[in-house]
């Protein structure tokens, strides 16, 4: 016989008597988390490639058929700068 799991009751909809995932505060924890391991080591800007680095440290998605044509400077003290090809560019904004 076949045994199901047990509903799930958390996940990314939204409800007023949870706060289930907050993604604004995990980018933004994520983000302090990197610049508090490269200010451990002096690093002052890493150039950052490949989608699942850039999401992890700005929360921008890049064009998953294109690889490597998106690129992050990320800085310690600044906000990162996004480089993105002229298809993906235009939806940035969204993301």
């Amino acid at each position: 016989m076949v045994k199901l799991s047990s509903k799930l009751t958390f996940g990314t909809e939204t409800v007023d008597w949870q706060e289930r995932i907050n993604m604004s505060r995990m980018r933004e924890e994520r983000a302090q988390r990197a610049r508090q391991v490269m200010r451990k080591h002096g690093i002052a800007v890493m150039l950052v490639t490949g989608g699942p680095n850039c999401r992890y440290l700005t929360g921008v998605r890049d064009a998953q058929n294109r690889p490597m044509l998106g690129y992050v400077l990320f800085f310690v003290e600044h906000d990162p700068v996004v480089w993105a090809n002229a298809g993906w560019y235009q939806q940035i904004q969204e993301q």
